[in-house]
């Protein structure tokens, strides 16, 4: 069976980048949202001073990230490994790991021993 499109044959190559673009675009970004920190209350002092390393509060918009500081930065958002990776623009490397841990929490890790729980805000 042929699709024809106005006339013209529609091909599969076709069909496939317009099904990709329709996932791609029903996808949400679960990251956009203001954020505040939630250190439970036990924790120690190297836990505050990773935390300090991002802020109290930030911001993931598309294409943009605010910091604690309120300074917008341009990203780029990609998932894999079951994380996402929020990558200042052109910088190469893996970009912040964030895990989603529920609707409204998160998991910020910087490399130190324990990852740094935000909840959502708005």
């Amino acid at each position: 069976m042929r699709l024809h499109l106005n006339g013209r044959p529609f091909g599969r190559a076709a069909i496939l980048l317009l099904s990709l673009g329709i996932l791609a675009s029903c996808g949400k970004n679960p990251l956009i949202g203001h954020w505040k920190l939630n250190l439970p209350p036990t924790a120690d002092m190297l836990d505050k001073i990773a935390a300090s390393a991002i802020g109290d509060e930030i911001e993931f918009e598309p294409g943009t990230m605010v910091t604690g500081a309120g300074v917008p930065v341009k990203v780029q958002y990609d998932q894999r490994d079951g994380r996402w990776f929020v990558t200042p623009e052109g910088q190469s490397d893996q970009g912040l790991p964030v895990k989603v841990v529920g609707d409204d929490k998160i998991e910020i890790d910087i490399g130190h021993s324990k990852p740094i729980p935000y909840v959502r805000t708005k």
